[in-house]
């Protein structure tokens, strides 16, 4: 390991040691291979002292959107089953109100690009027991918030600015479903899971994990911290309550991984953009990540792009990079020009929960990895 590379992980340490998360993962790659790769910290499971290693399992939280939801929708208009400028209403007719004719021109890019209008976040799961009492109930209930999700009135008009929205993900995941028939973990094993050969990748039944019947190797899987609405510290089962209150299965968040499965899946959005996917198309791909008309926004299809100024990717990031957050302290950038992708995932809802640690240490991490990346190049 480089001194530089050694940096990168001496400031990961540090993260954890000052309290930004109790614990990291980290990984840069490129199309040779790894670059970089690094654990620190603990699980934060209670009565433990579990550390984190590189087979940790973490809620990717957000990261879920573009992964699998996005791929999703992207294999979906390659088959011809759906296609980005079809009108929400026309898949889903309850999405449709007579009271407001702007819903009839939200498509689904606009809910790609966070544009269609719809909030940011309601607190759907308020006033709602945590867990239903039998597996009918949780369908029920998974049935009937959905519907209550899909009927949520907009805010703005569809095509207008930007605002990044978890409901949106939520009603085009209710696309997804439509059209496939099959409910969204069931679509992502079967469009882009098992066809990469991913198996390190979950999504978790709320119902299953509280009867003990977890998916999840639990001894290596991350806690997320303490939840007043359920009571407890949540490990094993996702930590967005919208998420957990439709049964843990969402396309918006839910997605349970390593950070090598989590590779896998950014790196095929890459392959494809060089023409050598596996399950997307390169084209399709290349224009998902175009930059959007939107006033104001950094958003392509699916995917942010960085900001001018104060970017989570840091300063020496590429104008043309791609990439996402999640809210548990995770993050996916995809640098185009140096042709490197760099994952990091935490905890650091167990620890830092206003998000002002991770928010100033996203920056300076990526700023750490690309000044190693060019230094290891000009050798």
């Amino acid at each position: 390991m480089t001194s530089r590379w050694k940096q990168v992980a001496t400031l990961l340490d540090a993260a954890v040691a000052d309290g930004v998360f109790p614990g990291a993962c980290a990984l840069v790659g490129d199309r040779r291979g790894r670059l970089f790769e690094h654990a620190s910290g603990s699980l934060a499971i209670a009565g433990t002292d579990s550390l984190v290693s590189i087979d940790t399992v973490w809620d990717v939280a957000s990261l879920t959107k573009p992964l699998i939801t996005a791929a999703a929708v992207v294999v979906l208009v390659q088959r011809g089953q759906l296609g980005l400028d079809d009108r929400i209403a026309d898949v889903l007719p309850h999405f449709a109100s007579d009271e407001d004719p702007r819903r009839h021109h939200v498509r689904v890019r606009n809910l790609l690009r966070h544009d269609s209008g719809l909030p940011a976040h309601r607190h759907f799961y308020e006033n709602l027991v945590p867990e239903p009492s039998s597996r009918a109930a949780a369908d029920l209930r998974r049935e009937q918030l959905l519907r209550r999700i899909v009927a949520e009135p907009l805010e703005r008009d569809p095509g207008g600015s930007s605002v990044y929205s978890d409901i949106g993900f939520l009603v085009l995941g209710c696309v997804v479903e439509a059209i496939t028939g099959e409910r969204i973990d069931r679509v992502a094993a079967q469009l882009v899971l098992d066809p990469l050969g991913v198996e390190d990748a979950w999504f978790v039944d709320v119902i299953e994990a509280v009867s003990g019947r977890s998916p999840l190797p639990l001894a290596r899987t991350a806690a997320t911290g303490h939840c007043p609405w359920r009571g407890r510290v949540v490990h094993g089962v996702v930590q967005d309550q919208n998420a957990y209150a439709l049964g843990g299965l969402t396309s918006h968040a839910g997605l349970f991984a390593t950070i090598s499965a989590a590779e896998v899946l950014a790196r095929e959005w890459i392959d494809a953009s060089r023409g050598c996917g596996r399950v997307l198309d390169g084209r399709m791909v290349r224009y998902m990540w175009r930059p959007q008309q939107t006033t104001g926004s950094t958003w392509a299809l699916g995917w942010d792009t960085p900001s001018a100024q104060g970017s989570s990717a840091g300063s020496r990031v590429s104008p043309h990079a791609v990439g996402h957050l999640g809210y548990t302290g995770t993050s996916v950038w995809l640098d185009r020009r140096r042709g490197v992708h760099v994952l990091l995932l935490t905890n650091r809802v167990a620890s830092d929960t206003t998000g002002s640690g991770i928010r100033g240490l996203r920056p300076r991490f990526h700023d750490a990895v690309f000044d190693a990346v060019d230094a290891e190049r000009v050798r």
